[in-house]
């Protein structure tokens, strides 16, 4: 059964909202397969989106989340998930580098922005969900969501840097940080069977790709510059394209 446009988003928008809002993604589909028929028959009769839900998306979206309970098993798994996922791409990043030191400070303060990260993520796919902003308004949403965690780690390297200069470091090298990066790539490879998708894999070959390239070759501080911001955008263009052809051709 085919709907409008506007059906369409209003369910992705819907399925997003009770997702991030941490419920049962069974029920959720439930409840969406149901829509849809009612959609469907609504459109049938000439009646859009607003005839069915008779209030703002915002206030039915709401309602129909407040009438589920929250899927405390799911929420863990998803945490697990991306909390486990975020620390292996940084800890394979810095076996890469070369650099595994960690003082107190680090490995209380980024597990903490890791959860603040969450929460954030969450509540800006809700919002994004139940308030149809317009496109620049999202990507600007989407980009300060993204710097965020940025800002904060480099204030950790700051404060260690400046601050708190005497806190013992705890490190890892030679066969620990061999060791820990292939546990982590495995960890990450295990992930992306399991959710059947590369995107984990290729963050890593995106963020790892360009130190690889200058510590392979004798290049200049500024040639390695050069290396390290546009081998990313390259690797990360082209994956777009691909996604773009892929999808062009699936809709034909």
């Amino acid at each position: 059964m085919t709907l409008s446009k506007e059906s369409q988003d209003f369910i992705e928008n819907l399925r997003l909202y009770l997702i991030s809002s941490g419920k049962n993604e069974q029920d959720a589909e439930e409840i969406i397969e149901e829509l849809h028929d009612h959609l469907h028959e609504a459109e049938q009769h000439g009646r859009s989106v607003d005839h069915i839900i008779g209030q703002s998306p915002k206030s039915y979206m709401k309602e129909i989340a407040g009438e589920m309970s929250l899927d405390h098993k799911q929420l863990a798994k998803w945490f697990i998930v991306i909390a486990i996922g975020a620390f292996s791409i940084m800890l394979i990043s810095d076996a890469v580098k070369g650099d595994m030191s960690y003082s107190i400070l680090s490995l209380v303060g980024y597990p903490t922005i890791m959860i603040l990260f969450l929460l954030l993520t969450a509540t800006l796919f809700r919002y994004l969900a139940s308030h149809k902003p317009r496109k620049a308004v999202e990507f600007t949403l989407t980009g300060l969501l993204g710097f965020f965690p940025v800002l904060f780690f480099l204030g950790i390297l700051l404060l260690e840097e400046y601050v708190f200069t005497d806190l013992p470091m705890y490190t890892l090298d030679g066969t620990g940080r061999v060791v820990t990066g292939l546990l982590c790539l495995a960890i990450l490879i295990a992930f992306s069977i399991q959710m059947k998708t590369m995107l984990l894999l290729l963050v890593v070959a995106f963020l790892n790709i360009p130190a690889l390239i200058t510590d392979a070759f004798t290049m200049g501080e500024e040639a390695a510059l050069w290396v390290e911001g546009l081998v990313p955008m390259v690797l990360f263009g082209g994956y777009a394209f691909f996604v773009y052809l892929r999808t062009v051709k699936t809709s034909q």
